[in-house]
């Protein structure tokens, strides 16, 4: 029996079911009601049901379902699939949502494209969202992701699989020579990278530790910082090889590395909690960057509302709501990033032990930062 056959006939055996159900009576000593025996509510079932339907075998071929509960079992039947196309249901707003967000991550882009992470307070959740920025890059547009930190205090390190490697940027430094050759092949430079196998992006760390050893096994302090011609050649090293480089900045917005970065920079990306001191450090580097000849890239940045586990029970509603509002007004996108015990943890980020929800947020970020290096690479031609 085709399967149409069978939905058909447990229609039509449930309409059956339905229309020999018992009825209730009138109560006994009312005009045509039953006497009853022993029931003091005076209601019985009454044991000859009042209406029968005829008992279906099988539905004659070209009748129409509806005709046959009105008893004209001539009527032609729709044609196959009219009825489900008319029945079936659209997608809903989120999957609407949904599938604009996988159009708009996977779009090519015209050039290589830098995106900066910047806030100059900590606890802001600067690396959380790099991670969780390049992952969703990474996992949708297939690769061609990498995420470095320039702030040799960060905390990108322990926030990715190391793979066993304590290879950092200052490993790198030192052999842009070489890697900037014609004769360098995409193994040269990967060596210096951790690929995340869940995210499928790579990582540039910066040191792990602020003392490091030399070759006698002494200690000495790391440099206070990288020199910004040696941070515009890493980012030039890793633009050969990828499409995207997602920057972790740090906290220091006079730091001549900091600054390296924003001269490269195609889009921005400010987290924050909404606590007063990170969303002052986002406001700083915001009218920062529009006080000193970068207008457009304050302007343009994507604010990305950052939450750790219970962040929500320290935030006043009231205060939570202005802070927010602020950011709107003034044009910036705005998109949370969801608490999640796994970004709680201050331990290692992959993308396939986030929650649902933080993965999709991650996306629509994903989305929303692709558009603007799409929109910027046509406005700032001068960038590398």
């Amino acid at each position: 029996m085709a399967s149409d056959d069978i939905d058909w006939l447990d229609t039509q055996v449930d309409l059956t079911e339905a229309l020999n159900m018992s009825v209730l009576t009138t109560p006994a000593g009312l005009e045509g009601g039953p006497e009853t025996e022993g029931d003091s509510t005076g209601i019985t079932l009454d044991p000859e049901p009042v209406m029968t339907a005829p008992a279906v075998t099988a539905r004659p071929r070209g009748t129409d379902v509806r005709a046959l509960v009105a008893g004209d079992a001539t009527a032609a039947a729709p044609p196959r699939g009219l009825w489900s196309r008319l029945t079936k249901r659209g997608p809903s707003p989120q999957e609407i949502a949904l599938r604009a967000d996988q159009r708009t991550i996977t779009q090519p882009l015209p050039a290589p494209g830098v995106v900066a992470v910047a806030n100059v307070k900590g606890a802001a959740g600067k690396t959380p969202t790099v991670v969780t920025l390049a992952s969703a890059l990474g996992v949708y547009r297939g690769g061609g992701v990498a995420a470095m930190d320039v702030w040799l205090r960060g905390t990108l390190a322990r926030a990715t699989v190391d793979h066993g490697s304590t290879l950092s940027i200052l490993d790198l430094i030192p052999q842009i020579p070489s890697l900037m050759a014609g004769g360098a092949r995409a193994a040269d430079v990967a060596r210096f990278l951790r690929y995340q196998p869940s995210g499928k992006f790579d990582v540039l760390p910066g040191p792990v530790d602020v003392v490091d050893v030399d070759e006698h096994g002494h200690g000495r302090l790391l440099p206070p910082g990288l020199a910004p011609g040696d941070v515009w050649d890493v980012i030039e090293v890793l633009q050969r090889q990828h499409q995207v480089v997602v920057v972790d900045t740090g906290n220091n917005d006079t730091d001549l590395a900091w600054q390296a970065v924003r001269d490269r920079t195609h889009q921005l990306v400010v987290p924050t909690k909404l606590w007063r001191d990170q969303v002052n450090g986002a406001i700083a580097v915001l009218e920062t960057l529009a006080d000193t000849g970068y207008a457009d890239l304050a302007a343009n940045a994507i604010v990305v509302i950052t939450h750790a586990h219970r962040d929500l029970d320290r935030v006043d509603p009231k205060e939570a709501r202005r802070y927010r509002e602020f950011f709107l007004e003034r044009g910036h996108q705005v998109i949370d990033l969801p608490p999640d015990p796994v970004i709680a943890a201050h331990q290692v980020i992959e993308w396939d032990a986030l929650q649902p929800a933080t993965r999709r947020a991650a996306l629509t970020l994903g989305a929303a930062v692709i558009e603007g290096l799409v929109s910027a690479m046509s406005t700032r031609k001068g960038l590398r």
